[in-house]
């Protein structure tokens, strides 16, 4: 038989149980593995990737394929560039030469 402090005392706390704020669900601590991120290099591009990687515009890639200065695969009508030709192609473009122009030169002090 419960007296009357015992009757106070679980009246109190059902009243705390029920006036607490529910508890989120323990979950069990879990090892995650680490995040693999693979990196492929494709073996070739379209000639919109290839104009963003040279920086050349998309015409003048399709003209270089047109003339054969830039070897292309075809696949139908897409044409695909081997990044492998794309490098050999840009590193056989001409160096930019130093300017003679007279304002260059006044700018900057040197004479080509």
């Amino acid at each position: 038989m419960l007296n009357w402090a015992d009757e106070e005392e679980a009246s109190r706390n059902a009243m705390a149980t029920r006036n607490a704020e529910p508890k989120p669900p323990e979950v069990a601590a879990t090892a995650t593995p680490p995040a693999v991120v693979v990196c492929v290099e494709p073996v070739s591009v379209n000639l919109i990737d290839a104009a963003r990687l040279t920086g050349y515009p998309v015409w003048t890639l399709r003209e270089a394929v047109l003339s054969g200065e830039l070897h292309a695969k075809t696949g139908g009508r897409a044409h695909v560039v081997l990044l492998s030709e794309l490098r050999r192609w840009v590193v056989s473009l001409d160096d930019v030469q130093p300017s003679r122009s007279a304002s260059i030169v006044a700018r900057t002090g040197h004479a080509a």
